[in-house]
């Protein structure tokens, strides 16, 4: 399913590219590249927060498109391989699922708090704070919700990738620069 969503990633990273006029990624999560999709495209950031936390979801394998409770191969999607592997390799599958999950969350946290104080110590808690909001906002999600059955994964996927691109056109027609 992870490789279903490059293409809303790509599609969220061409619309911040567009929009900010910065071509790096460290550039578009930098002080000023963050603050100008709040301030000048305040409805394209919303959707490209909305859509970068469906990425999450789904390279996370986590509810409502997997269930990561469960340890039977038929309803797994991602985590299947795991059951294969024990100490340290399964440390080390562990782990990488971590960092997904801080590589995701940290595009996100960047996105929801662009804020810049002149203290460095106050900006690493800001986006630690986003980091942990973000983990409850994943929480709640998997607490109401329901794992989708397959065919509502792929929906769920090609929904993000739909809202991407509509966003860009938009935001190309809209003339905003």
């Amino acid at each position: 399913m992870s490789f279903l969503t490059e293409g809303s990633l790509f599609m969220t990273f061409i619309l911040a590219v567009k929009l900010t006029g910065v071509p790096s990624l460290m550039g578009i999560l930098g002080n000023t590249g963050a603050q100008i999709l709040w301030h000048q495209a305040g409805i394209f950031a919303i959707i490209s927060i909305m859509v970068m936390f469906m990425i999450l979801i789904v390279e996370n394998a986590r509810k409502p498109i997997d269930d990561p409770d469960t340890h039977l191969e038929l309803t797994m999607i991602h985590e299947v391989m795991i059951l294969d592997n024990s100490g340290p390799d399964l440390g080390l599958m562990e782990f990488g699922t971590f960092l997904k999950f801080l590589f995701f969350g940290g595009i996100l946290s960047r996105l929801i708090f662009p804020v810049d104080f002149s203290i460095g110590a106050l900006n690493y808690l800001v986006f630690i704070v986003g980091l942990f909001a973000i983990a409850f906002a994943v929480g709640i999600l998997e607490s109401i919700g329901v794992r989708y059955k397959l065919p509502r994964n792929t929906t769920f996927l090609m929904s993000s990738f739909a809202i991407a691109t509509l966003a860009l056109i938009f935001s190309i027609r809209g003339g905003i620069t």
